[in-house]
């Protein structure tokens, strides 16, 4: 493992939950109904209710097809192919952000984490077109959503959650990397505060050098301010 640091391993962890938190996003319900029925025969509400389930996600939306009847008719097949889309390259992107995080555990390098906060970046922007779609998916579902034995129903989304996490998760990176510090960096602080401390005192020693050649102060005052100034 090369150069070890806490910064790292925290940033990594971050980085890991992140695109865990992208791909199980998909699992989030981009429409889920709650539907009261009437006093109709009951074998035919349950049956429904079976075949609706009541809720749909991204990973459904996978294999390019609805499981609800409403959704795969030509008029809103053109919303199930923008989640799946969306769906598969969220899943992709996902996927490469985990792997970046496991490559920053094992090695501190800058250029891999800025690899791994360039494709975060496309994941929250994924995260956002999730809830977008869902939002989308949701109202024409709402619209589409027809049944005889219906009294009401309810339709929303959860198609945010996947962008509150992620967005909150998206800070935390820059908030531990502003945080924590590179032991390269502490050191660096370091030697530049020594060496401007440094360069300090030997600007004050040549003053006092020019002072005793011009005979403004003598040989052991020059000595005493020395002596001062390297103690």
């Amino acid at each position: 493992m090369k150069n070890f640091t806490v910064k790292n391993l925290a940033l990594s962890i971050v980085i890991v939950v992140f695109g865990l938190t992208l791909l199980l996003g998909l699992s989030a319900a981009l429409v889920e109904c709650v539907v009261f029925f009437d006093n109709s025969s009951t074998y035919m509400i349950i049956s429904y209710a079976k075949s609706i389930q009541g809720m749909e996600n991204g990973f459904d939306l996978l294999a390019f097809n609805s499981k609800t009847e409403c959704m795969n008719t030509d008029e809103n097949m053109w919303i199930v192919k923008c989640v799946s889309f969306s769906s598969f390259f969220q899943w992709i992107i996902s996927v490469i952000i985990i792997i970046c995080g496991v490559i920053c555990s094992l090695q501190n390098s800058k250029k891999a984490r800025g690899f791994s906060i360039a494709f975060m970046t496309v994941g929250l922007i994924f995260s956002v077109v999730y809830m977008v779609l869902g939002i989308i998916y949701s109202n024409i579902f709402r619209t589409a959503y027809n049944y005889p034995y219906s009294k009401s129903f309810i339709v929303y989304t959860k198609a945010w959650i996947p962008f509150v996490l992620c967005l909150i998760i998206y800070v935390t990176y820059f908030i531990l990397k502003g945080i924590l510090k590179d032991k390269a960096t502490v050191v660096d602080e370091i030697v530049k505060d020594a060496s401007s401390d440094e360069n300090h005192e030997i600007e004050t020693l040549i003053k006092y050098k020019d002072l005793l050649d011009k005979g403004i102060i003598t040989e052991e005052e020059f000595a005493k301010k020395k002596r001062k100034i390297l103690q």
